[in-house]
């Protein structure tokens, strides 16, 4: 019997009793993910810190492939812009939790961009924060080290903004300077 896509040689495999590990890559899929920082790097609290997910599938059909991204503990989700094909189940906005996205059949040869858009809560200084995409599928996958991406962000306390001082008040305060300085020599 010959089989017509990856997945029906599969389970036709699967079916006269071969182990998934003997069974070629182009069957087994191999998805991919790759997460980078697209924000300002260190990042302050308050100010939102956005990621781009690239899932790939190098390999093989990729049945209920998922992304799954657990929101940092000191930091809140606002938004994920997921493509077209992917359900995702995402917190609220302003609150904490994980991110799932399902795409039921995602081809061989396929990719997806996520944009996910989060922020530090502003009590937590100074930190390093460690946020980690991870891919699968019900398939076993061919390489297990592509499979998780992540990205450290330093998170730094904001600078102070720059006071702007009028020419009156330097001239003010020159003087109390200088009267000051008068008054200790006495």
């Amino acid at each position: 019997m010959k089989s017509s896509t990856p997945a029906a040689a599969l389970i036709a495999a699967l079916l006269i009793g071969a182990a998934p590990s003997s069974l070629p890559a182009a069957v087994l899929g191999n998805l991919k993910v790759e997460k980078t920082l697209q924000s300002a790097s260190p990042t302050h609290p308050g100010e939102p810190i956005v990621y781009q997910i690239l899932v790939t599938n190098l390999a093989g059909d990729a049945p209920n492939a998922t992304m799954t991204d657990d929101i940092y503990t000191k930091a809140v989700f606002d938004s994920l812009i997921s493509p077209s094909g992917w359900v995702c189940v995402t917190p609220l906005a302003g609150a904490g939790g994980s991110i799932s996205c399902t795409n039921s059949n995602f081809p061989a040869g396929a990719s997806a961009l996520f944009t996910l858009t989060i922020t530090i809560l502003p009590q937590f200084l100074p930190l390093s924060i460690s946020n980690t995409a991870v891919v699968a599928q019900d398939f076993t996958d061919s390489d297990l080290s592509n499979n998780s991406s992540t990205v450290e962000t330093p998170v730094t306390a904001a600078p102070l903004p720059a006071v702007p001082v009028s020419p009156i008040a330097l001239a003010a305060l020159a003087v109390l300077i200088v009267g000051a300085g008068v008054l200790l020599k006495r």
